[in-house]
């Protein structure tokens, strides 16, 4: 598919107090580099969960009317992560192997996408949701985490001309 684009990306880990951290999650001052970089081809919108503790997903456009879901760490959408005694020692042991690829999720759309960004909606979606802009003037809310993952809980349009004079004429 000659509309793919090969991306870099890299995951760094950081302190609470905006310090760069190891893979254990120990304090450097010089990073001797990213936790993970993954090579990744997909179309020219992408962006990456940033709730909670950790990096769950990966969300970006397939094609011109997808978004495809991603997981990022080993024990997304498990009940693994509650069976822990102990918290995991450090980012990196909740980063899955860059040779990992397994769609979790797709978000299909009638219009072309335009704007992609994923967000933390605590209110509405219960967690990470996708905002998703297209082409017509039409944006997607879609919730991204629980037993209602992949559905639409919100959509914006521009008004037709015809829906702005009704109710003067009327």
């Amino acid at each position: 598919n000659s509309s793919l684009v090969e991306h870099k990306l890299s995951v760094w880990a950081f302190g609470k107090n905006g310090h760069f951290c190891g893979p254990h999650g120990k304090e450097v001052r010089e990073p001797k580099g990213p936790l993970v970089t993954y090579d990744w081809y997909s179309g020219d919108r992408i962006d990456v969960d940033q709730s909670r503790e950790s990096t769950e997903f990966l969300a970006t456009t397939s094609d011109a009317y997808t978004v495809q879901l991603f997981p990022l760490n080993p024990l997304y959408g498990t009940s693994q992560q509650k069976r822990f005694e102990f918290p995991p020692r450090g980012p990196a042991q909740l980063l899955i192997s860059e040779d990992y690829r397994d769609v979790v999720l797709e978000l299909r759309h009638e219009n072309k996408i335009a704007y992609l960004l994923v967000t933390e909606d605590e209110h509405d979606a219960g967690g990470a949701c996708a905002i998703v802009a297209c082409d017509r003037g039409t944006v997607h809310l879609w919730d991204l985490e629980g037993s209602d993952q992949g559905e639409v809980y919100a959509d914006l349009r521009s008004l037709k001309y015809w829906e702005i004079a009704l109710p003067v004429v009327l």
